[in-house]
């Protein structure tokens, strides 16, 4: 290729673009040029020059340097991260003008090549002629104003088109919707390139490999392969192996190999004319040992991908959209079912009701029936003709096989059984051979893969472009009572938000606003798990339309991920589908939520965003609309967190966010830091867990913590040293902080001594968390100084699995005698034992000692703590809730600490006695406690050994007009279906009683904010 073709127009437009730019902005840009120029092509422009360079020259040295596309590519990166998307805009449309121009050169060379090295005109055109015969059929009644097949091969023009950088893939994997459009489009790839509109100049022959058909063959070699696609038995396979540049591979179908066959250990082929098992030959020509020279085409599923991406060499990843409509027709709208309509009804003569309503009919009888297979006797007694059934299947949507005809493709099948329910002219409405259709199908094997067909069917029969185009060719309308039917389908969706996804595909198929409104009235959570670009799609019209949503959890993955399916190139087609369509979907969504009303809380935790994907959130979560008030980023994969640090300055409503685990460096901290003095910053809550903090990052945000009330720095390896500045600020006057969290961060007897020293002159900090530190006795003594000081302001102590013993529990006590403000104290998994109750037991009798929560699970206490305690629940007027799961108490310790419930002694309100060993010994005296106990209101019970009888016993006393109780922990699946239903008939007579497997989950205080 010459270079003088392109920088000619392109170096004019280069030109005067940077005109656009002023003086100071066109510095900034040759600074970024120098870096980015380097980073990007590995090789480095002259930096006198660059730092001398006027504009002309600036275009000049570019120009000399590389090819036109790879010049935009580094501009359009350079204006966008200067904060230019006008700009960058002009940039991104220049550039397809350049790749389309440098892929049509590249061709022109390929065609020069092609002239002085290819195989015979003639020879190749007889092979040609062939490929168009023996698809004609197939591809019969699909006729397409355009050549090209529609839009899915449209954008396989340029799917072997080099990048900026000038790589080539050998294999391009179509990551396809599961269906037959998948075989139809290998058909056409092969069709069009037969026809000279695809792939024309750059090869000379295409074969498909077909993975069904290669299952069937015995050992084989990639010659024979080729021998089996040749029109006759002169096979120039020597002349075609030769050249193997010029040859392409379709593969299609893969996954129906079966397992086994891409093993890391299998033995490969690299001979052309070794005779191996077919899928042996596919295996070598995908590791590139067998022909690495020739390309390979692949189509393949989601589970498709996750198979082939451990085999493929360096492949390039496209991914195409479903059925292209046939003779230019658009489909009614963009779902499913629209695309579904439009193509098959177009394969059904006009004024064909009566076949029609025969296929409907036999579609439904072999949906119940569990059959896939129809003898000829069979569709006759549906009223379809042997003749009528010979023209379905030469328009595609029956095929013919042994022993009688089937539905081409299952999701063909379901169609057509759907339409039966739904329109009044082919079928009973919600009737079928087996009475009514109903909300739960049963999930027989034979229906286990029609049913989600049928079920979307139903709700894109809904859509009012499938609906006007159902009534216009079949002269009768849509039930209308369709639409409760489908609404009692997704009336559970507020009850299990998991399943958010599949219904919101469902309902994505009615493009229904007002239909999805309604069925999505009530939803406040939802969490939905997105790995395709469709479900960014159905996401985001379902959520536009959902009220009352108030937090929002989504677990990206597999979409942004390089190794999973990488991003195309930006040489890539741009057809739907392909990246371009990416884009457009997920700044669709980041802008639906921005814009959400009601939303407050994002959660990102465990996702994977590319630097693309957290500029466009992060680009809109920065619209003065927003109202989102918390984003939580935990375990999330994310790049470019560069971004995220102007959205804190500038969002007025922002109060928590949630980096945990994510790759924080000390530049990050510095931005953040910043970010956190800027006047419109609103920030308050940080987490920080499992960040690596360092000792520069520990300065740095320490000057944050006059705007911060709330801090975690859970799992970082904090010593004594990196400590040291965050309690420095501590000691501030400024100090604005209310709650730490130092979790798990392997704190030191020093590091306890500096922690100790900032709260003796901290007057801010009321809530800390040193759960899952080693403190022993020895961490612990100097922290319990501030706590006996007058004017201690803190009031929830966390030492859950410290290492606490009964020596610990000494230096408390004196603590506790002598605090007020302390109001919350976890002592949970720490080995205290009843000694160690014991001396707390003591304190919690002072009467200044203000302490209302005490957890206690796990610390190894006996039956002899029960009469401790209850001489505490006697005494105490503040202690009002007491956990005492997993210790062995027994039957005895409970019938000792009853006597602390009696109706007298009424200050606790929260007991938990979860798997403290109880048996049905202890029932009655519970029962007779509990019957008069009108301030208990939540008790734990559940993992104890309670015989039937037992809980009937309990259920008395739930029942009991005096009892208070309006939460109880038990698990009722534990017991026979006699005290199951006892236990509903006790709901029942006390509606405020909740009877749950899930204790603490009920909880909405602030007990464990920590975790939160």
């Amino acid at each position: 290729m010459e270079a003088g073709r392109l920088p000619v127009l392109s170096g004019f437009r280069l030109y005067l673009l940077l005109w656009e730019l002023d003086k100071e902005e066109f510095q900034v840009f040759k600074a970024m040029l120098g870096e980015r120029y380097q980073e990007l092509t590995h090789c480095a422009l002259p930096p006198g020059e660059l730092q001398r360079a006027s504009r002309s020259q600036l275009v000049l040295l570019l120009h000399e340097s590389c090819v036109a596309p790879v010049v935009w590519g580094i501009t359009g990166r350079i204006l966008e991260d200067m904060g230019l998307p006008a700009l960058a805009l002009m940039v991104q449309q220049e550039m397809r003008r350049e790749v389309q121009g440098y892929s049509r050169l590249q061709v022109e060379d390929s065609r020069k090549v092609n002239t002085e090295q290819g195989p015979e005109e003639k020879e190749t055109s007889g092979y040609k002629d062939h490929v168009l015969t023996r698809f004609s059929q197939e591809l019969a009644g699909r006729a397409e104003a355009d050549p090209m097949g529609g839009l899915d091969v449209q954008a396989l023009a340029g799917a072997f088109d080099p990048d900026l950088q000038g790589f080539r893939p050998g294999t391009v994997v179509l990551h396809t919707p599961s269906g037959p459009t998948r075989w139809d489009l290998s058909l056409r790839v092969l069709n069009c390139w037969a026809q000279g509109t695809l792939f024309h100049n750059l090869f000379s022959y295409v074969f498909l490999l077909s993975a069904g058909e290669l299952r069937r063959l015995g050992e084989q070699s990639l010659g024979d392969l080729i021998a089996r696609a040749w029109p006759d038995y002169q096979v120039p396979v020597a002349k075609i192996l030769s050249q193997p540049q010029r040859l392409l591979f379709v593969m299609d179908r893969l996954e129906e190999l079966g397992e086994g066959w891409c093993e890391e250990r299998a033995v490969l082929c690299v001979d052309g004319g070794e005779r191996r098992p077919a899928p042996a030959l596919v295996h070598s020509l995908l590791r590139r040992v067998l022909l690495p020279e020739c390309s390979l085409l692949l189509t393949t599923t989601n589970a498709g991908v996750r198979q082939l991406k451990c085999v493929v060499v360096s492949p390039r990843y496209l991914v195409v959209g479903g059925l292209s409509m046939e003779s230019g027709t658009e489909p009614a709208d963009q779902t499913l079912t629209g695309r579904y309509a439009a193509f098959l009804l177009h394969q059904l003569a006009p004024g064909k009701l009566a076949t029609l309503r025969a296929l409907c009919s036999l579609a439904v009888h072999g949906l119940w029936g569990e059959r896939s297979l129809f003898p000829g006797q069979q569709l006759q007694a549906h009223g379809l003709l042997e003749a009528e059934a010979e023209a379905l299947v030469h328009s595609g949507l029956l095929s013919k096989q042994e022993g009688g005809y089937a539905f081409l493709h299952s999701s063909f099948h379901a169609f057509f059984a759907a339409l039966f329910y739904t329109v009044e002219a082919l079928g009973p409405q919600g009737q079928g051979p087996h009475g009514r259709l109903r909300p739960k199908l049963a999930p027989q094997p034979g229906l286990a893969s029609l049913l989600p067909w049928v079920r979307r069917f139903l709700f894109g029969f809904l859509s009012p472009g499938v609906a006007s185009v159902l009534e216009a060719q079949l002269g009768s309308p849509v039930s209308p009572a369709l639409q409760p039917l489908l609404r009692r389908w997704i009336s559970g969706l507020g009850a299990a938000p998991a399943n958010a996804l599949d219904a919101f595909h469902l309902l994505f198929e009615t493009q229904d606003a007002a239909f999805v409104r309604r069925a999505l009235s009530g939803v406040q959570h939802v969490q939905l798990s997105i790995g395709r670009g469709a479900d960014l799609l159905v996401s985001t019209f379902c959520l536009q339309s959902c009220p009352e949503l108030r937090s929002l959890h989504i677990n990206i993955r597999h979409l942004f991920l390089p190794d999973e399916l990488p991003e195309p190139s930006l040489a890539s087609p741009c057809g739907p589908g392909t990246m371009a369509n990416l884009r457009a979907q997920w700044e669709n969504f980041c802008s639906m939520l921005s814009t959400h009303h009601s939303l407050l809380q994002l959660h990102l935790g465990s996702s994977v965003l590319s630097e693309w994907a957290t500029k466009m959130l992060c680009v809109q979560l920065r619209r003065p609309a927003c109202s989102l008030e918390g984003l939580i980023l935990k375990d999330a994969e994310v790049s470019g967190l560069r971004h995220l640090w102007p959205v804190l300055a500038t969002q007025r409503h922002w109060r928590q966010v949630d980096l945990a685990s994510t790759a924080l460096c000390d530049r990050d901290l510095e931005s953040a830091r910043e970010a956190l003095k800027h006047p419109r910053c609103s920030l308050t809550s940080l987490r920080l867990d499992s960040c690596a903090l360092s000792f520069a990052g520990a300065r740095t945000l320490s000057q944050a913590l006059t705007s911060l009330t709330s801090l975690s720095l859970a799992r970082n390896k904090l010593a004594a040293q990196t400590l040291q500045p965050i309690c420095d600020a501590l000691r501030s006057p400024q100090c604005s902080l209310r709650r730490l969290i130092l979790a798990s961060c392997g704190l030191t007897d020093a590091a306890c001594r500096l922690l100790a020293l900032a709260l003796m002159s901290n007057c801010s900090l009321t809530h800390l968390c040193l759960a899952d530190n080693a403190l022993g006795t020895d961490g612990l003594h100097p922290l319990c100084r501030p706590l006996r000081l007058p004017g201690s302001t803190l009031q929830r102590l966390v030492l859950n699995r410290c290492h606490l013993d009964v020596t610990s529990c000494g230096l408390l006590m004196l603590a506790l005698m002598s605090n007020s403000s302390l109001t919350h104290l976890s002592l949970c998994a720490n080995p205290l034992g009843d000694g160690g109750l014991r001396l707390l037991c003591e304190a919690l009798q002072v009467p200044v000692c203000g302490i209302q929560d005490l957890e206690l699970a796990s610390c190894s206490l006996t039956q002899a703590s029960g009469l401790h305690l209850a001489c505490v629940l006697a005494q105490s007027q503040q202690l009002q809730s007491l956990d005492l799961a997993a210790n062995a108490l027994g039957d005895l310790g409970v019938a000792k600490l009853c006597k602390g419930l009696k109706p007298e002694y009424g200050s606790l309100r929260r007991l938990g006695l979860e798997a403290c060993g109880l048996t049905s010994e202890c029932c009655a005296v519970l029962s007779s406690t509990l019957s008069c106990n009108r301030y208990l209101t939540s008790l734990n019970l559940l993992r104890n050994d309670f015989s039937p009888s037992g809980v009937a016993t309990l259920c008395s006393a739930f029942a009991h007009p005096s009892c208070g109780l309006h939460v109880i922990g038990l698990w009722k699946q534990q017991y026979p279906p006699p005290v199951r239903k006892l236990l509903e008939e006790t709901q029942q007579q006390k509606p405020q009683l909740t009877i749950r497997d899930d204790w603490y989950s009920l909880e909405e205080d602030d007990r464990y904010w920590w975790k939160n």
